[in-house]
């Protein structure tokens, strides 16, 4: 089993005051996770519905309203049945560290992860002075 962060989903909000990021602008890499991974555990207060489509998932959940202990709970459930998941945030895992606290206690519990970087905020930025 394997945690996998998809955290490189980019916010638009922080950009343009409209609302959370560009669906389309998820990586390859990331949306095969998603696609793949038998659990899904999306931030939805920041993570568009739409960034799951196509999911296969057994159980999708929105960590949105849950407690840290509680998303951990979720993933070490996954990992005594053999399963991989998709922990998807928003963000730039080189600018905003709401993983770290997830990841320290992954840590602790043994339980194997891989921090999968997407479209990093600088990227839209950039391709925002076009819009």
């Amino acid at each position: 089993m394997l945690a996998r962060f998809f955290t490189g989903f980019v916010h638009d909000r922080l950009l343009h005051r409209r609302g959370p990021g560009d669906p389309e602008l998820i990586t390859v890499k990331g949306q095969r996770l998603i696609r793949s991974c038998p659990v899904i555990i999306y931030a939805g207060s920041l993570v568009p519905a739409a960034v799951l489509e196509g999911h296969q998932a057994e159980q999708v959940v929105n960590s949105a309203e849950l407690h840290l202990e509680q998303i951990i709970e979720l993933i070490k459930a996954a990992d005594a049945k053999g399963q991989d998941v998709a922990r998807v945030h928003s963000g730039d895992p080189s600018l905003y560290g709401a993983i770290g606290e997830q990841i320290r206690l992954l840590r602790e519990l043994g339980i194997a992860f891989q921090i999968i970087p997407g479209v990093t905020a600088v990227v839209r930025l950039r391709g925002a002075a076009g819009d």
